[in-house]
């Protein structure tokens, strides 16, 4: 089997990783195949940029939250990181933080691939788990919860790099890297320009009612 469904390259080495499998009987072939397995994806430059990136994308995603207060409400921060309790600007807490870890970690990985493509699939994934899971728990309990809301932050930081693990060890996109990069520029301007002058619906509402910017 040389691809997989994702058309990734890593099958062919889990192979050999598994050859203790094959060639051992018994509990003590199991486990010799899967240690050295596992030592193999440790090790794997993609595996360790994922892992560092979602450690960076749930603690700055956290901290981040509280940026905006920080600053003195400056507006410039409020377009970067969450400017108040609104569903979109909290998607704010992993959208930055896995930009900036593709903007500074990328470039340093050599053999990885689709890099515009991982970034805007697990920006996006990131955001469907957020907003889908906040109005689906919303409209069965009637109300905002915080350690469901800390939940799906967790689970869709978590969801965002394994999306970005898959893209970054598939074959080559092409030219749908370039159309990835378009998406990317476009979720910028989108972030921008709806933290400034929000259209008034339920997206970008506050639990007061109010929509963008706080004034200092």
């Amino acid at each position: 089997m040389d691809k997989n469904l994702f058309g990734s390259d890593f099958a062919p080495e889990n192979e050999r990783g598994f050859r203790g499998l094959r060639h051992n009987s018994g509990a003590g072939g199991y486990t010799i195949g899967m240690k050295e397995s596992v030592r193999k994806v440790v090790k794997d430059p993609v595996f360790l940029f994922c892992a560092v990136g979602l450690a960076v994308t749930i603690v700055l995603g956290s901290v981040s939250h509280f940026f905006f207060e920080w600053s003195g409400k400056q507006p410039w921060v409020g377009v970067l990181f969450p400017a108040n309790e609104s569903v979109w600007e909290h998607l704010k807490l992993t959208t930055v933080p896995i930009l900036l870890c593709f903007a500074g970690g990328f470039p340093f990985l050599k053999t990885a691939k689709n890099g515009a493509a991982a970034a805007l699939l697990s920006t996006l994934s990131a955001a469907g788990v957020i907003v889908g899971g906040f109005y689906a728990y919303t409209a069965i309990a009637g109300e905002s919860i915080l350690p469901i809301d800390i939940a799906l932050f967790v689970i869709g930081a978590a969801g965002a790099w394994v999306v970005a693990w898959f893209v970054l060890k598939a074959q080559d996109w092409g030219s749908w890297n370039f159309l990835c990069f378009l998406g990317l520029v476009g979720v910028l301007y989108c972030y921008t320009t709806f933290t400034l002058r929000p259209p008034e619906i339920f997206l970008f509402r506050t639990p007061e009612g109010s929509y963008g910017l706080p004034k200092a």
